[in-house]
């Protein structure tokens, strides 16, 4: 039950949230600039070829990178973190992470299959969440890498 709470925790009291939050605030306070950005993609047949592959991109990077804070020691031993009593909430934030970057992978392709039939506001919706929550998931997942290697390091 405990870790249940904590998963909750991790879902409402983060960055990404913040940023969904964030494109539901630009929709409803400034509809022309997110009009704007869905017509582009509409009327701009290069735009949407290769700007929807941000989200593919930093999801990439956020899986790869996940494997460091699980393991981030390549040469020495990281059993002091297997051990650490609050690991499992290591991995359940990997394992949301990864959730959240497979979500704004299938926003991304959704914008290539149906750019031509979703109105502008609901693909530059798309394209901003699943652009930024990747590109903030990959970012805190490297941050972690390091610090989570840095502590190891420091303490072993």
């Amino acid at each position: 039950m405990r870790r249940l709470i904590d998963i909750k925790r991790m879902i409402l009291i983060s960055p990404e949230l913040c940023v969904i939050l964030l494109v539901v605030l630009l929709n409803i306070y400034a509809e022309k600039p997110i009009n704007t950005l869905g017509s582009l993609f509409k009327t701009n047949d290069e735009i949407w070829k290769f700007l929807p592959s941000l989200p593919l991109l930093f999801s990439g990077i956020a899986f790869k990178t996940s494997s460091k804070v699980r393991a981030p020691l390549d040469t020495g031993s990281n059993k002091a973190l297997y051990e650490w009593p609050l690991y499992h909430m290591v991995t359940d934030r990997i394992l949301l992470s990864k959730i959240y970057c497979l979500v704004c992978g299938a926003g991304a392709i959704s914008i290539w299959l149906f750019c031509k039939q979703l109105p502008e506001y609901i693909i530059a919706s798309i394209f901003l969440l699943s652009t930024i929550i990747s590109g903030v998931t990959a970012l805190l997942m490297h941050d972690a890498a390091q610090k989570i290697r840095e502590i190891l390091e420091l303490h072993s």
